[in-house]
Order: structure tokens, then sequence, then C-alpha cells
């Protein structure tokens, strides 16, 4: 299937199919993790009930700024290209 039928068909979004490489997210996922058993054994069960309710509201706001700066670096290179591309036809009238 190429991009543009995996486009149309929702196939690609980078923002669900990848996931992080670099050893520094795990770490950091871990202490999350830790963190947040920690609160839960401190503050109750519905503290951290609430805190991933918050968090819910914070990843989708993220994906709304990921997704305006995708479209912002699209956007950005499609011009790239089109300048690119305006100054090769310009040089070759003059050939």
């Amino acid at each position: 299937m190429n991009i543009l039928e995996q486009l149309f068909n929702g196939d690609l979004d980078p923002a669900h199919n990848i996931e992080p490489h670099d050893i520094e997210y795990w770490k950091k996922d871990k202490l999350v993790d830790e963190m947040l058993n920690q609160w839960a054994e401190t503050l109750g069960k519905e503290f951290v009930d609430f805190y991933w309710d918050m968090m819910v509201v914070c990843l989708h706001m993220a994906r709304f700024e990921k997704q305006e700066a995708f479209r912002y670096g699209f956007s950005l290179a499609v011009s790239i290209m089109e300048e690119a591309h305006c100054v090769r036809l310009h040089t070759e009238k003059k050939s």
C-alpha cells in the first residue's frame, strides 16, 4: 500500500505508532511508576485516580500541540521543496 492510500485509510498515525528507543525514556517511565506507587501509599488511591484523570487531559492537549507542530513542519518542508524547485527551474532557464 502506498503512502497516499495509508493516509486516506488512516493507517499513518505517528503519535500512536512510534515507541521511543531512547533508554532514558524507559528509565523515566519506570521512575514515574515508582513515584505513583509512593503517592498511592502516602496520599491514597483517590489522589492517584485524580492524577491520572488530569494526565489524560494533559495528554490530549499534548496531542493537539504535536498535531500543530506536524502540520507546521510538513508545510515548511513543502515550502522548502517548492523554493528549491523554483531555484532549479530559474537556474535551468539561464543555461
